[in-house]
């Protein structure tokens, strides 16, 4: 595991001041506004999913890599609806295990987001351009070992530098501003 140095003034827990606790208001309630728009359209699509596959045997591969998109969206609000842990106390706390849940959450979240934009983008290209699409076994495979490959980098720089990696980054919690290239 490599050495990381303690946290510098940036990094470390800090006492919200007064003029950020709207702003930090904001950001939860937009995080609360996309977890449940999330979560309502992912209902929706779990009920499409399943009277469409009722019905015609065949499965809508756009929408299962929507839903995917969905569970990475959900991350990432989750995310943002922790910073009312950081309202609850007043300051954000780096000790606090939210720090880590959020920062893990924040890694995933984007990661997520944009793996899934860009593999929407490929099969969109793939099907209209190229009017190819996997079988379905292939397709499924696919989903898995993409979930994979963003969970096992958004762990690395746990398995680098350990839980510390994750600071106060702002007013939330992500990898510290020390190690931009974990952060790219």
């Amino acid at each position: 595991m490599a050495v990381l140095h303690p946290p510098d003034a940036a990094s470390r827990s800090f006492e919200l001041p007064a003029h950020i606790h709207p702003w930090l208001r904001a950001v939860v309630v937009m995080g609360f506004i996309s977890f449940v728009a999330s979560v309502s359209l992912l209902l929706v699509l779990i009920y499409k999913l399943v009277s469409w596959q009722l019905r015609s045997k065949r499965t809508n591969q756009f929408v299962i890599l929507i839903f995917n998109l969905l569970w990475a969206d959900i991350q990432q609000a989750l995310a943002f609806l922790l910073n009312v842990q950081w309202l609850r106390l007043g300051s954000v706390e780096v000790k606090d295990p939210i720090c880590f849940a959020q920062s893990w959450l924040v890694s995933t979240g984007d990661m997520g987001s944009g793996i899934w934009c860009l593999v929407i983008g490929i099969h969109t290209l793939a099907s209209v351009l190229l009017n190819f699409r996997l079988k379905a076994p292939a397709f499924y495979f696919s989903i898995f070992l993409v979930w994979i490959f963003i969970f096992v980098v958004s762990t690395i720089p746990v398995w680098m530098f350990g839980k510390n990696i994750y600071v106060r980054s702002g007013i939330w919690c992500w990898i510290s501003h020390e190690k931009e290239d974990l952060r790219l």
